[in-house]
């Protein structure tokens, strides 16, 4: 009734699978939850609680039976639900990452990517994702060599050194963390976009 997935570049604290298996436990019967994270983003957690996103995580992650079956594999689907809802702005984390050009770039057979429909899935079933407030996982393929990754350090987590087990909190999005998120994202994706004009400079000029 349960799954945790890893990949072969996610690194794991001694944790993880603690956590895991206790989150899972403890938000098994909230049909509010889609998933749980055990990856959390570099941002500034001054609160240090778990808390919920309207966002689906892919690296080191945990979900229920009930949330899978409702997993809409049609990537052309999604788009015109979201387009339908005028959602395409909150999709994209109001507008701090191109979430959608993802989506697009799946339909039109330029990514292979399960994970950005099964967020797509999530957010249009009103589904939150709980994150830790320090990551129980290191994606290690962020040197290039994974398949979907970039050449990017900025998602590189500290690991969590001392487990604090999660409690039930209110089922909710958190406006704080969501604030961060999206200053992550805009300061990630300026950055993206500025060494891929240099990039386009460089090559260029050759």
């Amino acid at each position: 009734g349960k799954i945790i997935v890893l990949e072969d570049d996610n690194l794991t604290s001694p944790h993880f699978l603690k956590y895991m298996n206790d989150a899972l436990n403890l938000y098994s019967n909230n049909q509010k939850v889609a998933s749980i994270s055990g990856y959390s983003y570099p941002i500034t957690n001054k609160k240090k609680d778990y808390y919920f996103l309207r966002l689906a995580d892919s690296w080191g992650w945990g979900t229920w039976k009930r949330s899978w079956d409702q997993y809409e594999k049609d990537g052309n689907k999604l788009i015109k639900n979201l387009e339908k809802k005028n959602k395409f702005k909150e999709f994209n984390f109001d507008n701090s990452f191109d979430f959608i050009r993802i989506l697009r770039n799946y339909c039109l057979k330029i990514n292979n990517s399960w994970s950005i429909r099964w967020y797509a899935s999530m957010y249009l079933k009103n589904k939150l994702t709980l994150f830790p407030p320090k990551s129980f996982i290191q994606n290690i393929g962020m040197d290039g060599s994974g398949v979907h990754a970039s050449n990017i350090e900025d998602y590189k987590s500290e690991i969590i050194k001392e487990y604090i087990k999660p409690k039930k909190i209110k089922v909710k999005e958190s406006k704080y963390h969501f604030k961060k998120m999206k200053l992550f994202f805009d300061k990630s994706e300026n950055k993206r976009t500025f060494l891929n004009t240099i990039k386009k400079k460089i090559k260029f000029i050759k």
